[in-house]
């Protein structure tokens, strides 16, 4: 599994952590690609790496988490460093990939296009995801939202007299 720390911020490295937590039982190597206090040291050190792991752990899947931008560009590179016996998934976390896909220029669109045509596998977060991807890929794609940790007790209150709207993100303006 290749993506950010599991100590990291954000949506992605939630799903890595959760991934952690309940996967115990199932082999699975993680290389990171970002870290919160060594940003560039873990993406370089990954494209060193990936190959000797993939030989050394045999592996047979390589699974991709990807979002935007810079995301997007490591992924892209080290999935061109997995040998062509692996197979490897790109599992799209953007929240905004179809504006960073409509504001690159027309050649980076292009290899933007062929880096998800090399793709095993497109996961996505939603079916309006999948439509959007369909349009630029013929890649199979699946659709699996993320999960939701659910206590195990609940102090939900069904006679309370108010409701409440609750949300936890990350505050950015495109989650507004």
């Amino acid at each position: 599994m290749v993506g950010p720390s599991f100590k990291a911020k954000g949506g992605i490295a939630t799903v890595i952590a959760n991934f952690r937590k309940y996967y115990r039982s199932n082999k699975i190597v993680y290389l990171e690609t970002w870290q919160e206090k060594h940003r560039y040291f873990a993406g370089i050190r990954a494209l060193f790496v990936i190959r000797k792991k993939i030989r050394q752990e045999k592996i047979d899947i390589v699974h991709f988490h990807v979002a935007q931008k810079g995301s997007f560009y490591r992924k892209a590179l080290l999935s061109y460093l997995v040998p062509r016996y692996t197979h490897y998934i790109f599992h799209m976390h953007a929240s905004q990939f179809d504006l960073f896909y409509e504001k690159s220029p027309r050649f980076l669109k292009k290899r933007i296009r062929d880096v998800l045509n090399r793709a095993d596998h497109i996961v996505v977060l939603s079916e309006s995801w999948a439509s959007f991807y369909r349009g630029l890929t013929k890649t199979p794609i699946s659709v699996i939202p993320n999960a939701v940790e659910v206590p195990k007790e609940a102090n939900y209150d069904s006679d309370a007299k108010k409701n409440y709207y609750a949300r936890a993100s990350r505050r950015a303006k495109r989650k507004l």
